[in-house]
Parts: structure tokens; sequence; C-alpha cells
């Protein structure tokens, strides 16, 4: 256990981050029914009319929140299995910026069709397999046959998902196809090539590889808040 914590903490503490919310709310009074309702929201649910108010930091809270027993049981052993992956070919700081991104822009769009109470981290879940998806197709040469089977299962995972997602009640649509669809352009723009399953190094050293990649991260942050100014005040304009 000590070594899988080493080899994937981000993916380790943001589980723990999501057990220790999900064991408050439910000390709290719980996430169910209608005092579950007041409670998501006093504790930083997605909340429309809120967020119009200038609660900006509901676009992020939600990520760590969840709506009873299934949803949060649901969602980790999602997180567990395709986080660990991007984890060890994007790294934990990568990692952690495309978790956070692509959580914040399901909840942005959410926030933007729907004044609903919403919470969860399958937005963020999407989104990376969204830059893993991104990563098996821009390694396609290298990766080969398993590569190729490997972008076909997790492809029809999340068509599975989707699909039922379609037909279900209660299903955030609207942040998993979100976070699936920036993970993809985030995945597109940071990702580079690989060799020896290792990233090959941009320009003629590890220190321009290394501000290469920052200056797509910051990029991509900068993006997102602009993305979520705009849309904010849009909505407090025109209401729902």
């Amino acid at each position: 256990m000590l070594n899988e914590l080493k080899l994937h903490p981000g993916t380790y503490y943001i589980f723990l981050a999501n057990i220790i919310a999900y064991l408050f709310l439910e000390y709290k009074g719980g996430t169910e029914g209608i005092y579950g309702q007041i409670n998501l929201i006093k504790y930083g649910a997605r909340y429309g009319p809120a967020i119009i108010q200038g609660e900006w930091w509901r676009l992020i809270v939600p990520i760590f929140l969840h709506i009873g027993i299934f949803h949060i049981f649901t969602n980790l052993i999602g997180l567990l299995i395709i986080g660990r992956i991007v984890e060890n070919f994007f790294g934990t700081i990568g990692y952690v910026v495309v978790y956070f991104l692509t959580g914040i822009i399901g909840n942005i769009c959410s926030f933007y069709f729907s004044p609903n109470i919403g919470a969860g981290a399958s937005g963020a879940i999407f989104g990376l397999f969204g830059t893993y998806i991104a990563y098996l197709l821009i390694n396609r040469s290298y990766l080969g046959r398993v590569g190729k089977d490997m972008l076909l299962s997790v492809l029809f995972i999340v068509l599975i998902n989707i699909f039922f997602g379609l037909f279900s009640n209660g299903i955030d649509n609207t942040a998993h196809f979100c976070g699936l669809i920036s993970g993809l352009i985030i995945g597109f723009y940071i990702i580079p090539n690989i060799k020896n399953h290792r990233f090959r190094w941009v320009g003629n050293s590890k220190v321009s590889f290394f501000y290469s990649q920052l200056f797509r991260y910051l990029l991509c942050i900068f993006v997102t808040y602009v993305f979520a100014v705009i849309i904010v005040n849009i909505k407090s304009n025109s209401g729902y």
C-alpha cells in the first residue's frame, strides 16, 4: 500500500479527500432527501443561484462531494482505475491539473444549463478518460496493437457509461460529456509523444521541457478561468 501511495500520490490523496468529505457530510446529516439537499448547499454543492451571487468556489468543491453511498462508490472505483493509469504517464502534477480543470469545466457547463444542486467527481473522472484517449491517439504509432486494443476498451467503457447516463434519472450527463471533451482537448494540447515509455524531452534539455509543460498548464488554467468568467457573467445577466 505504501508503495502504491508513492507511485500514485495524486490518485490516493484525491481518493482520501473524497472519503473525508463524504464522511463529514454524513456526520452533518447526510446528502439524501430534503435535509440532504440543504446540507449539500450549505457545504459547497454546485447551486446556480449561489454561484450567480459570487460563490465561485461552488465550481470546485462539488468535485469532492457525493450524494449517497452508491454515488461515491462508483466514482471512486472509476477514479482508482483511470486515475492511476493517467498519473503513470502524466505525472502527479499534470494529473492533478487535469483532474481539477476538467472537473471545474464540467461544473461550469452544468451550471450554465441548470440551476439545480449538483455534486460528484464524475466530470473529472470522465476528463481523465478523455486525457487517456488523447494519449493513446497521440502515441498510437508507438503503442501499436496494444494501444489500439486499449483505445477500443476505453471507448467502450466511456460509451457504455454515456448510454446508461442518458437513460437514467439523476445523472449529470452535461458534466460527464463536457468533462470528457475538455479532457480530450487538454490532453491533445499537453501530452507529448513518448519514447521508451517516457516522455520525449522538448528542446535541448529537461529544463526546456519543464518550462514548456509549465506554460501549457498555466495556459489551460487561464483559459478555464476565462471560460468560467464568461459563463457566470452570461447567467448573471440572463438568469435561468
